[in-house]
């Protein structure tokens, strides 16, 4: 599991951009602390990597998002899939 700036790190780009992501309804968080650190895990990477994939090819934030559907919550974690 990695906070938000460990993740941003490993990516090469801003936490300002991972916040974005969330915000948009594209990206969110494994669980949050009770101090409210996000944490992510091998799920959030992948969906963080197809996010960035989308990007690369110029494609807009607001263009990705219908591409993204969450299918449910539990407790403060959503599970997410990807659209056909």
């Amino acid at each position: 599991m990695l906070t938000v700036t460990q993740l941003a790190r490993r990516y090469d780009i801003s936490r300002t951009v991972i916040l974005y992501y969330e915000r948009e309804g594209l990206f969110m968080p494994h669980f949050r602390s009770a101090n409210g650190y996000r944490w992510y895990g091998i799920d959030e990477f992948k969906r963080l990597e197809a996010i960035m994939a989308y990007r690369a090819f110029g494609i807009p934030v607001s263009s990705i998002a219908p591409h993204f559907l969450t299918v449910k919550t539990i407790g403060n974690k959503s599970a997410f899939c990807m659209t056909s």
